[in-house]
């Protein structure tokens, strides 16, 4: 039977022993009912008592939305998306974040725009310090109190095939057609993709220096 839980907004969960006083996993039973006031759940809670024997019950207004407290790494994660955007509004940008139990950490994917070091440095804010394999201990080297942070950033930048073409052509013009093998041109393009921002309002390819591309956009 389907029910308005507009109209019925108060939820009652029983769990019921059936045929075992013990009430153990084999005999146990969870039931809802759905009620419109928390004093008729009330009322049917005590008339299922008085026919059974009840081991657990909850009475919950579902009308009432709690919204769960934001974790560190989902209140940096709406910073970087905010930041990003600003930024770089042409760029499309995953980011995803993930709490343990040790720290929590943010994974942030692209296609072409802007090298890793130029995101590094944009959301450098947001690393608390970094994880020193010396001493196998974090070291809480730029933490700041006035900003959410977390402890691990990490950055997956992809390349197009777009830009793999514009890049090819032009380490062949740099090197006057020379051929050179698979391998080595496909290090030589990483290698320039790396070092290389693009920006598809500006012919793809802009400046090196970060200052100037931060000008420029």
């Amino acid at each position: 039977m389907n029910i308005d839980k507009k109209l019925n907004p108060i939820c009652l969960t029983v769990k019921l022993s059936i045929g075992h006083l013990m009430g153990s996993k084999k005999f146990s039973e969870t039931r809802k009912f759905y009620c419109a006031t928390k004093e008729a759940a009330e009322k049917e809670l005590t008339a299922i008592q008085s026919i059974g024997f009840v081991i657990s019950n909850s009475i919950v207004d579902k009308s009432i939305k709690v919204e769960k407290e934001k974790t560190e790494a989902a209140k940096v994660s709406k910073l970087i998306r905010e930041d990003l955007k600003s930024n770089f509004p042409t760029i499309k940008f995953n980011v995803h974040s993930s709490t343990f139990s040790m720290g929590n950490l943010i994974n942030i994917y692209w296609t072409d725009g802007p090298t890793s070091k130029t995101i590094e440095y944009l959301l450098a804010k947001y690393l608390m310090g970094y994880f020193d394999e010396m001493t196998d201990s974090y070291v809480h080297s730029n933490f700041r109190s006035d900003i959410p942070q977390v402890k691990y950033l990490t950055f997956k930048r992809s390349m197009s095939d777009l830009v793999t073409r514009q890049l090819m052509k032009s380490i062949k013009t740099e090197n006057n057609n020379i051929e050179v093998n698979f391998e080595t041109m496909s290090q030589l393009i990483r290698t320039k993709f790396s070092e290389t921002n693009f920006n598809p309002e500006i012919n793809k390819k802009i400046v090196l220096d970060i200052d100037d591309y931060f000008e420029k956009l």
